[in-house]
């Protein structure tokens, strides 16, 4: 028997309370980016072809602010308030140096141009090969836990400090004079909370980690407070055109499938 780890139990956490409490909508989106796909290969410089992507998904949800947002609901009282954030900060689950997968905070994504975006990647990968990442993983669950508690859920936050207690070993802190070192590292040698915070919207690429993958991504959990995740699969070959296949996920509480719509036409506009 293995116990989960703490990258384990935050995924848990979060895709229970997903599929617990959200009723998901999801839209197979496809497409054709075959001339795209050779103009970037002609000159497609020292931007990877999945952060051209990111980028243009970031310059699509300008056209579609409400994809682009957080939404707190009261089943009780049937209230909801959809809160439209001022920044485009993605969510992106990536593997790291360890081989474990770790959820990303890239921020403000919609004000960078591909090439500073494509510096901001890099700058992270580098910064969490120098990170104890079960260290900031368990600050930001910490931090989590604690605004919790201020927001009312005792229960859960008592749920999970119980939890911490009696099963320690969740994490591989560091200790003693290596913690002393690494918490006098500066921020910008390491991955912080703020790295790994929740964003507005989660782009999780799954074509990255197999490029000959054969298939389609159909569905995956809208993590709240978000509304819209996406995911991208590889690439496909389809009667002699180059096919992207997407899932576009939504909170049917907060959307409709007309404010998904400017996000797609933008979409077309751009893998022209």
């Amino acid at each position: 028997m293995k116990n989960l780890d703490i990258q384990r139990k935050i995924v848990a956490n979060m895709t229970s309370e997903s599929w617990r409490n959200i009723p998901h909508v999801a839209f197979s989106y496809e497409p054709d980016i075959t001339e795209f796909e050779k103009h970037y290969l002609s000159d497609k410089g020292t931007v990877k072809f999945n952060t051209l992507l990111l980028s243009i998904i970031a310059s699509a949800l300008k056209e579609a602010p409400r994809m682009n947002a957080h939404f707190s609901y009261n089943k009780w009282l049937v209230t909801g308030h959809l809160d439209l954030k001022s920044t485009i900060d993605i969510s992106m689950p990536t593997i790291l140096p360890d081989g474990r997968m770790m959820t990303l905070n890239l921020k403000d994504c919609g004000s960078k141009s591909p090439a500073e975006l494509q510096a901001y990647i890099d700058d992270i990968r580098v910064r969490a090969a120098s990170s104890s990442l079960d260290d900031v993983m368990m600050d930001t669950a910490m931090k989590n836990t604690f605004n919790t508690f201020l927001k009312g859920n005792v229960h859960k936050a008592v749920g999970r400090m119980l939890g911490r207690l009696f099963h320690p070993h969740c994490a591989k802190l560091l200790n003693g004079s290596e913690k002393r070192r690494y918490k006098n590292l500066p921020a910008d040698r390491k991955l912080t909370t703020s790295d790994i915070e929740q964003g507005s919207i989660t782009v999780s690429n799954f074509g990255s980690l197999y490029k000959s993958l054969r298939g389609r991504p159909l569905l995956l959990e809208i993590v709240p407070p978000q509304v819209v995740a996406i995911g991208i699969g590889a690439i496909q070959d389809t009667d002699g055109r180059r096919i992207l296949p997407m899932c576009i996920a939504f909170d049917h509480r907060a959307l409709d499938f007309g404010d998904i719509v400017p996000f797609i036409k933008k979409m077309d506009e751009l893998l022209a």
